[in-house]
């Protein structure tokens, strides 16, 4: 009976190339490393960043960047070269002209994980 819930296990992870964290406790509540910042972005980014919006998904496509090392989203071991932080602190960008998220930027906790893991090297 065992091997049946493994095989439900793996044909659940088979459907997403990542399984993050559930959203809990708002952004605050995740780590500094690449579970948690990503866990973080599904959580507060997916419902404008999915995969229908016709924009970047997140958390999907900054770690493509950070595997691929386009760096266009992160610059490992600098977040102040990093759009991804960039966008979450809210400089001035010539192409992005507000916070994300739009209406209000995350818990500082939130933003400080992010600038932490991208200053660690940005590991997966």
């Amino acid at each position: 009976m065992r091997w049946t819930h493994a095989l439900l296990l793996l044909a659940a992870a088979a459907c997403d190339d990542t399984v993050y964290p559930p959203a809990s406790g708002g952004s605050g509540s995740f780590s500094s490393d690449w579970y948690g910042v990503g866990g973080m972005l599904y959580a507060e980014c997916r419902s404008c960043h999915g995969p229908e919006s016709g924009l970047a998904v997140l958390p999907d496509a900054i770690e493509e960047d950070v595997r691929s090392g386009d760096e266009a989203y992160v610059v490992p071991g600098s977040p102040e070269d990093s759009l991804l932080w960039q966008v979450l602190v809210g400089a001035e960008l010539p192409s992005q002209p507000e916070v994300m998220p739009p209406g209000g930027a995350l818990p500082e906790e939130g933003v400080a994980h992010v600038e932490e893991w991208i200053a660690d090297g940005a590991a997966l």
